[in-house]
């Protein structure tokens, strides 16, 4: 460091050529001028040619991506009905019920806590205490009520209590039926959630760890609910984000050629 442009127009162009999105390779070349930046050297993706490279990967491989499925609240109900009633049956329906209905990242619903919830009639209250918007670990609270449909905290209440969990993680791993004293890796939610997709005849291939945070908000703009309500479950600090999912949700909706299509 410093860096040259020509090095740099060569990272990204490798970059593109493995299959990286030219989103991607921008935000690798933010973070190197950052770099630069901070240490007080001129960034070299100022340059003419690292600029080139990038409106060239841009057009080449833009941003679009195969986005994953969300999978809304009627196909979740199927997905249920395919977890067994045993010890890892119970996590797995109290795990992916939360994961849903609080519109959560794998990463969140894997660090909770027992001391981060707060149980009442009403149903439960999670504090998040640190998310990828929240890097500074402020915190946020997030309500999720039981449902007469889902009944996501008698789900939470029969796994703590078959668990007997009454401090630490959570959701924890199962071995033998029998519970350990660790909390679960985050990619185990998408694990079980592509597993039980694939029992319910669904294609897990088109689904991912996103689908369930995807699926609530994508079911609630299905419902008429208001982009800020939503944002404020969710915690999205972009209402351009959410409103990508209320416009894929209404495509059909007051359709602009209803009236002579």
């Amino acid at each position: 460091m410093p860096a040259t442009a020509e090095v740099v127009a060569e990272y990204i162009a490798s970059l593109i050529a493995a299959g990286k999105r030219g989103s991607s390779a921008k935000i690798h070349a933010c973070a190197i001028a950052h770099l630069h930046n901070s240490n007080g050297y001129c960034t070299p993706t100022d340059s003419y040619l690292v600029r080139a490279v990038l409106r060239g990967a841009m057009r080449l491989r833009g941003s679009l991506v195969d986005q994953k499925l969300p999978v809304v609240v009627a196909d979740f109900r199927i997905v249920l009905q395919h977890v067994p009633d045993t010890l890892k049956g119970r996590r797995d329906r109290a795990m992916l019920s939360l994961c849903f209905a609080g519109a959560l990242r794998r990463s969140e619903v894997a660090a909770l806590r027992f001391e981060d919830m707060t149980l009442s009639e009403q149903g439960v209250t999670i504090c998040i205490r640190k998310s990828k918007t929240d890097v500074q670990g402020r915190g946020a609270y997030v309500g999720v009520p039981n449902g007469r449909a889902l009944e996501v905290v008698s789900a939470l209440r029969d796994w703590l209590d078959a668990a007997n969990i009454t401090k630490g993680a959570v959701f924890r791993p199962v071995y033998r039926n029998r519970v350990l004293a660790r909390t679960v890796e985050p990619l185990l939610v998408s694990r079980v959630l592509k597993a039980y997709l694939e029992k319910a005849g669904i294609d897990p291939a088109r689904y991912g760890a996103h689908s369930l945070r995807a699926g609530f908000i994508t079911s609630a703009a299905e419902a008429g609910v208001s982009s800020d309500r939503i944002m404020d479950h969710s915690r999205h600090v972009d209402p351009r984000h959410v409103r990508e999912y209320v416009r894929r949700a209404n495509l059909f909706l007051d359709h602009p050629g209803g009236a002579f299509l």
